[in-house]
């Protein structure tokens, strides 16, 4: 749960050129085009600050879906899938990641105003030669980062204070 609106979390998610300023080992976030129905292709690369661990580099199609929930309430969804290919003139030190695919759900909470519940699922293959430990330690310390970036960024004044998108 974050002690935020649900449009609020939206619009931290959804501000995908933002992300090296706030989401945990984002270096790059680029959006490279926007479709019509809301979908964006967005490069990202992510630098771990660890001896021996090159970076890593993706392009993803982001998709934003809004819902309602069973309450009729207005709910946002994010899904993205890995995109083939790099843009041209990135590094070419970084490994590209293999899978990258999942997605962001941001439900408002019964009986509790401004409040988010957000589910996260990653479904990803960080490629190269990384030990195990090392994965292991992306789940257990960064994903608990992730939620509380979000939930930091979502306070600042650049969100806290935006109202909903209209209908």
């Amino acid at each position: 749960l974050i002690e935020a609106p649900p449009h609020v979390i939206r619009a931290v998610i959804a501000d995908l050129e933002r992300y090296p300023a706030f989401m945990p080992y984002v270096k790059e976030s680029r959006v490279l085009d926007r479709d019509i129905s809301g979908g964006a292709q967005n490069y990202q690369r992510l630098s771990f600050g660890l001896p021996f661990v090159q970076d890593r580099h993706y392009v993803i199609r982001v998709i934003e879906r809004e819902y309602r929930d069973v309450d009729r309430r207005r709910a946002w969804a994010f899904v993205w899938r890995l995109e083939d290919g790099l843009p041209a003139g990135v590094s070419a030190d970084a490994v590209r990641v293999s899978i990258n695919s999942g997605h962001w759900d941001l439900r408002p909470v019964a009986n509790a105003e401004g409040a988010t519940e957000v589910r996260y699922c990653v479904f990803t293959d960080p490629a190269g030669s990384l030990p195990k430990w090392l994965v292991g330690l992306a789940n257990t310390e960064g994903i608990p980062q992730l939620f509380a970036a979000v939930s930091t960024a979502a306070k600042s004044s650049r969100y806290a204070s935006l109202p909903p998108p209209p209908e």
